[in-house]
């Protein structure tokens, strides 16, 4: 209990130094929340950035990011369910590897990848973290790389779902590669983060061939 509360007060000084956000600054060219959308409205994705806590036994901590990626519909509807993912280290449940993380080390991580279902408009940053914490927890690596490729290749009915599970398996190409690592300070969820947003911005009647 001692190391954890010795590394919780290392992790909140180096915070505050590096300025980390709940809120990063690009958040105001995106937008924050299920109803935000770009300034296009011919992009037909739409995306939610979700602060959750980054350490288990700091839950207020809320600087993790999880992103919702949805069709952007004219009707605002919402589909059966919707397609989230993260950028995380592969053992962040072992002490070393949040030393290594302190210390600018890179440590190896994946981009987690899940389709969620039943979501409701007013609810779904709320299902989101909820059932998150529910399903990324109790596998271990090599069962969360295969429920990623699974989530990646599952045949989808609904056409616009189609293409979202398209777009969401090239920016876990584009940003993962082969053999992903995360850094602290330079590669972390957060510049996950604005990294799909960079590119569902870009995904203006997007070809894929980008």
């Amino acid at each position: 209990m001692v190391r954890y509360l010795g590394l919780l007060v290392v992790l909140n000084s180096l915070l505050i130094a590096h300025g980390f956000s709940s809120i990063p600054s690009f958040y105001n060219e995106y937008g924050y929340g299920i109803k935000k959308t770009f300034d296009k409205p011919i992009n037909p994705i739409k995306l939610s950035i979700i602060p959750t806590a980054v350490l288990n036994f700091a839950p207020w901590l809320e600087l993790h990011h999880i992103i919702a990626v949805l069709p952007n519909r004219k009707d605002n509807s919402l589909p059966r369910g919707v397609f989230a993912l993260d950028f995380t280290p592969i053992d962040q449940g072992n002490p070393n590897t949040i030393l290594k993380l302190l210390a600018g080390k890179n440590v190896p991580a994946e981009v987690r990848v899940r389709y969620i279902h039943s979501v409701v408009p007013i609810q779904v940053n709320e299902k989101i973290k909820e059932t998150w914490g529910q399903i990324c927890t109790i596998y271990n690596p090599l069962q969360s790389k295969e429920i990623t490729e699974l989530t990646l290749t599952d045949p989808i009915e609904e056409e616009d779902m189609k293409y979202i599970q398209k777009v969401v398996e090239r920016i876990s190409k584009k940003w993962g590669g082969i053999n992903p690592k995360m850094n602290f300070y330079n590669r972390n969820c957060q510049h996950f983060s604005k990294f799909c947003a960079d590119f569902i911005k870009r995904c203006e009647v997007c070809e894929l061939e980008c």
